[in-house]
């Protein structure tokens, strides 16, 4: 958002939103203050008839108006800097902003996480990947196919428990069950080859549910470890093989720390075991993240 009095961003930011505030960048770390500031002074341009630290109404904003007149005129208002917003919401929101002890906190958009699968029964997207899965070696497969095997797999395992007509209710329809195919992205693993298709289903699935989310620097942390091509002196002064770790930051992608270590591979004639990034030097790293 640009750091000017209109603020004509507004209307799309939602609490963790990334702003620019007089020409630099805010990561909010303790409330949406910054977002809040705009709808405050509507609000109470709304509930006064004046704008905060204005002495004259605006047009439309006088003394013999009423707070519907003046929901009005601030719906125009808005209108002009590109921002919808009806009257009816603008008398809604003063009412919520009233009953919060006019905290303009309670008037910013709530952000909306998608539901994975929307409403569909997770007992069937669990079993829509797991035919898809099965018939990833298989050729010429196609959604409808896949729908009509995970309908028997449904009756399979839940006839017993739901009767015909709750495993019934677990199929979506067919537009639906589309639709749930292509969000998953397993209508591509369809199209693509059989070699493909295999090597997918092999994969195993990302942890925590798949990428996270990142807002700021300092929220979450990756570290990686990877070989060199360089030999070192180790600690008897021979040469040994090396290998790199680093801590870094998702949000930036600034390296915070990082530390070469010495890297052996297991002495197959002494059955020693080599030598690679341990968990104290993991513990070292975050030392050199934190340290000043």
């Amino acid at each position: 958002m640009a750091g000017t009095d209109e603020g004509r961003s507004a209307g799309s930011l939602s609490i963790g939103a990334l702003v620019r505030w007089h020409q630099r960048e805010v990561a909010e770390w303790q409330g949406p203050l910054v977002e809040a500031e705009l709808w405050q002074a509507h609000m109470v341009e709304i509930d006064t008839g004046l704008a905060p630290g204005r002495s004259e109404h605006a047009r439309g904003f006088g003394p013999d108006t009423t707070p519907a007149q003046r929901c009005a005129a601030m719906s125009v208002r808005l209108a002009a800097d590109g921002i919808r917003c009806s009257a009816h919401t603008l008398a809604d929101n003063r009412r919520k902003w009233k009953a919060a002890g006019e905290n303009p906190v309670v008037l910013l958009p709530a952000g909306r996480e998608k539901r994975p699968g929307g409403f569909t029964d997770p007992r069937c997207l669990s079993a829509t990947r797991e035919v898809v899965a099965r018939r990833a070696h298989a050729s010429d497969v196609t959604i409808d196919v896949i729908r009509e095997e995970v309908e028997d797999l449904l009756h399979s395992r839940y006839a017993k428990e739901l009767g015909s007509a709750g495993v019934a209710a677990l199929l979506p329809s067919r537009s639906t069950f589309y639709l749930r195919m292509k969000e998953s992205g397993l209508a591509d693993a369809l199209g693509q080859p059989t070699r493909s298709r295999a090597a997918l289903a092999s994969t195993p699935p990302l942890p925590h549910g798949g990428r996270e989310v990142v807002l700021r620097p300092g929220q979450v942390t990756q570290t990686d470890t990877t070989p060199l091509r360089i030999l070192a002196r180790g600690d008897d002064g021979r040469p040994t093989a090396t290998e790199l770790t680093s801590l870094i930051d998702v949000a930036n992608h600034t390296v915070c720390a990082l530390m070469i270590t010495p890297s052996r591979p297991r002495d197959a004639e002494s059955e020693q075991a080599g030598q690679a990034t341990r968990a104290i030097d993991l513990t070292l790293m975050l030392a050199q993240a934190f340290a000043p």
